[in-house]
């Protein structure tokens, strides 16, 4: 079975992903390949790029890391 995910995130106040959304992307993301930041804000590059880290580390944080 060739599964994929697609998720919109609005962000999370705190800065960590709740545990009820750490349980439920373990569960459904067992292969990380790629995850892919679609900003916002196109031409705010710092932004972005912050952003971008922040939602990788969140992912990290929990022991999801991705491939790319």
């Amino acid at each position: 079975m060739n599964a994929q995910m697609l998720g919109l995130f609005s962000g999370f106040p705190t800065l960590h992903f709740p545990d009820a959304v750490v349980n439920r992307l373990k569960e459904e993301l067992s292969v990380r390949k790629r995850l892919v930041f679609i900003s916002a804000w196109p031409s705010e590059y710092q932004r972005n790029d912050n952003d971008a880290a922040g939602m990788h580390g969140m992912f990290a944080e929990c022991d999801l890391p991705f491939s790319e």
